[in-house]
């Protein structure tokens, strides 16, 4: 009888540890915008290297190990970085065509999607243009122009 009220006392104490636990965790989780602002800029920087050796390094080593510059050169900074984001969500936004069955309504996305369909596929439109100039091109044989 001993043994199985010692058992649900360490269960008891157990369980109100881990929820003491939990709530202080959640006190601790950055809620507000400037606790995140902080955390960004604290995340930017590489608190490995002393600022009185390598200023430059301590306040920009931890973007330079989160974001190595791409072969390409893409971006360099942050704002080229967000710059390239946004054209790629952009363009996978103009492909989706779930986006145009939610968007019926919308007469100017549709015209975007329009022509962007219409300068992206090359190919197709480099066909289109060839057939038109094969038809074209007997009509200007009987006039006698030379092509």
């Amino acid at each position: 009888m001993i043994s199985f009220r010692m058992w649900i006392l360490l269960v008891l104490v157990s369980y109100h540890v881990t929820s003491v636990t939990s709530q202080n965790d959640n006190q601790r989780v950055c809620h507000t915008e400037d606790c995140r602002l902080g955390q960004q800029i604290a995340s930017m920087m590489d608190t490995s290297v002393d600022p009185c050796e390598d200023m430059f390094q301590f306040s920009c080593g931890g973007w330079l190990r989160d974001n190595p510059l791409p072969v390409n050169g893409e971006y360099l900074t942050l704002l080229d970085k967000l710059k390239t984001q946004n054209k790629k969500e952009i363009i996978q936004f103009l492909e989706n065509d779930d986006v145009r069955d939610q968007c019926r309504e919308s007469t100017a996305l549709e015209k975007a999607r329009t022509i962007f369909k219409t300068c992206t596929q090359t190919e197709a439109n480099a066909t289109l243009l060839y057939k038109s100039l094969v038809n074209v091109r007997p009509l200007f044989i009987r006039r006698q122009f030379v092509l």
